[in-house]
């Protein structure tokens, strides 16, 4: 069973630099601050308290001023039925908490992150019990009510460079060269570049390269496809050359990363 809590508590303003994604679920408390938070090509100004259950393989990163947040990490396999449907019901959902729901399943958070920092005696099922626990208390938790996507500027982030990263997030897999990303929002390649790197602390060719490697972890992980149909699906001009990518930034072959998937199941 992999089940992990990770607490952070930052006093001054941090951003995370890498647009990422897991292959686990990541179910993340905001207890106390503001945020911006990317979560796949959309960016979201959020405050505690607040939740949001982030599905494997989903781009995100967060940035912004002093905030406090646990985190929950358990994979898809060490789910039950009943769990797995709660969290695929509110996946990709940016969700303020109610009070009472903050005052109830804050402090049995708080009691799962010392319990998984001792890891003394029967450390990992407490911890399955307080997650099944707080599962059924966020069944109840009110999905129609959600944070909506930012359009307008931050202090970071403009309008254009949403719009540049929306588009880059669709049609990552066909041409997204400097040259059409110019002519399609009519401005300069050197302009096109600072807008993006500023809003996302990448170049455009390391953001798409991510995104291609994590549908290529995806398709690895949960189909029996070829490298070779997965190369091609996701943009590769090769398997070799995908294979070589995979290798240089995940640290594994595509293979290899694929049995070491199969073996956490």
């Amino acid at each position: 069973m992999f089940l992990e809590i990770e607490k952070s508590v930052r006093k001054k303003e941090w951003d995370m630099t890498d647009f990422h994604s897991h292959s686990h679920y990541e179910i993340y408390f905001l207890i106390s601050g503001t945020r911006n938070f990317f979560l796949t090509d959309k960016m979201y100004k959020i405050s505690a308290p607040c939740l949001i259950v982030i599905p494997p393989y989903t781009m995100h990163k967060t940035e912004g001023f002093a905030f406090t947040r646990i985190n929950i990490n358990i994979s898809a396999a060490s789910l039950d039925p009943y769990q797995t449907f709660v969290l695929k019901e509110l996946s990709g959902k940016i969700i303020p908490l109610q009070q009472k729901t903050a005052e109830t399943v804050f402090p049995l958070l708080q009691s799962a992150s010392v319990i998984y920092a001792e890891q003394n005696k029967y450390a990992t099922e407490r911890l399955a019990a307080l997650f099944g626990y707080i599962v059924t208390i966020l069944e109840k938790t009110d999905k129609t009510k959600t944070f909506e996507p930012i359009k307008g500027n931050t202090e970071k982030v403009s309008p254009l460079a949403l719009k540049i990263i929306d588009y880059v997030s669709v049609n990552y897999t066909e041409n997204v060269s400097l040259n059409v990303l110019s002519e399609k929002f009519f401005i300069s390649k050197a302009t096109l570049c600072d807008c993006f790197k500023k809003a996302m602390n990448c170049t455009i060719g390391e953001y798409v390269m991510r995104l291609k490697l994590n549908r290529a972890r995806q398709y690895l992980s949960s189909t029996k496809k070829s490298v070779e149909e997965i190369s091609d699906l996701c943009g590769f001009s090769s398997a070799a050359y995908m294979g070589l990518i995979f290798k240089n930034k995940v640290g594994l072959s595509p293979l290899q990363y694929r049995k070491l998937q199969l073996s956490k199941e």
